[in-house]
């Protein structure tokens, strides 16, 4: 799973208990400072794919994508589905034939070759806000579920607290 602040998109890479520990700058991002009560948006596979099938290379200005099987993504208009480290977002489909809007979340359009991977998204925007003990934006943040929330901090750069109503699961 990733999370994405601001224009940043992190790597979740383990969680245990309220510890969540991710590897910044991921899919071509830059790793920056947060400010206090940033949004924090959750971007998880959804468990459908496709593949692209072009017949030759999906340029980086290219906005409609042949997929081997629409039907089997299952992404329909406003999904948002992943090509390699670019996520676009449908914005209609036609047959397999998806029209989409390149470089959504912070991530960048690119050529993507015949077959690789199309994976349907799930998005979930304002999961949790960061809350910070100064206002300046340090790489440590607090990250708080707003429905229930720890009031802890962690100090390591890459291993974040975070509060869920149940330890582990966002």
């Amino acid at each position: 799973d990733y999370i994405k602040i601001d224009a940043e998109i992190l790597k979740v890479t383990a969680i245990n208990g309220l510890d969540i520990t991710v590897t910044r700058g991921a899919w071509s991002t830059s790793a920056v400072s947060h400010a206090a009560s940033s949004q924090i948006t959750l971007i998880e596979p959804a468990g459908t794919a496709s593949t692209v099938n072009e017949g030759s290379t999906f340029t980086d200005s290219d906005t409609t994508l042949t997929v081997t099987s629409a039907a089997a993504l299952g992404g329909g208009t406003n999904s948002y589905i992943r090509i390699d480290d670019e996520i676009l977002q449908i914005s209609g489909v036609v047959g397999n034939d998806l029209t989409v809007v390149r470089a959504q979340l912070g991530t960048t359009a690119a050529a993507h070759t015949d077959g690789s991977t199309v994976t349907l998204q799930t998005v979930t925007t304002q999961k949790t806000t960061i809350n910070e003990q100064t206002s300046t934006g340090v790489a440590s943040p607090l990250i708080k579920n707003l429905d229930a929330y720890e009031s802890t901090v962690e100090t390591a750069v890459n291993n974040w607290k975070w509060g869920a109503k149940t330890a582990g699961q966002y």
